[in-house]
């Protein structure tokens, strides 16, 4: 049993931690907290938790050769933001959100803009929603593979509202990994 448990621990990677609150400084509470490895322009993602009632998370990695990770913080009355962390320079991530501002369109068929499932990227109107989805529009997030999102249109901005993600993969989205574990007895 204690030989199961240091295996435990042994596959266990850095412990992150941080702090979301708003300009004013006040905790941003029950903010989503994604944690994901950085492999290039691409992520693999290991965690994503919520804030406490400070605004602090905190959560261990699985342990996987990187020391890259990415931070990204989402709460619907707040902009998004992330951060790069280095493991071996530092394991905080503050962060200080900016108030959401909120553009209704109209948009149309075709209209570039900005698009935000988790975070703000370039997009591209390719149908407006009827029925169930009056209102709503369709999403195309060019050289994304054909990744399609009916988004309400407090999720559309104009094209040059604000900054995009520009590093990873838009939208938002992750290469799930197997989690293997080699050990040699």
């Amino acid at each position: 049993m204690v030989l199961v448990f240091l295996l435990t621990i042994g596959c266990r990677g850095p412990k992150i931690r941080g702090v979301v609150t708003d300009k004013d400084g006040k905790p941003v509470v029950e903010a989503l907290v994604y944690v994901s490895v950085v492999r290039g322009n691409n992520l693999a993602r290991t965690e994503s938790l919520l804030t406490d009632s400070s605004g602090a998370y905190s959560v261990i990695t699985d342990r996987n050769g990187s020391r890259l990770y990415r931070v990204l913080v989402n709460h619907t009355d707040f902009e998004p933001a992330s951060l790069v962390v280095n493991t071996d320079t530092t394991r905080t991530a503050n962060f200080g959100l900016e108030a959401r501002m909120v553009y209704q369109g109209p948009y149309k068929v075709g209209d570039e803009v900005q698009a935000r499932d988790i975070e703000w990227c370039p997009a591209r109107i390719t149908d407006i929603g009827t029925g169930a989805y009056q209102g709503d529009y369709e999403i195309d997030f060019p050289g994304s593979g054909g990744a399609r999102l009916m988004l309400r249109p407090q999720n559309i901005r104009p094209l040059n509202a604000g900054p995009t993600e520009t590093r990873f993969a838009c939208p938002f989205r992750v290469k799930i990994e197997p989690k293997t574990h080699s050990h040699n007895f």
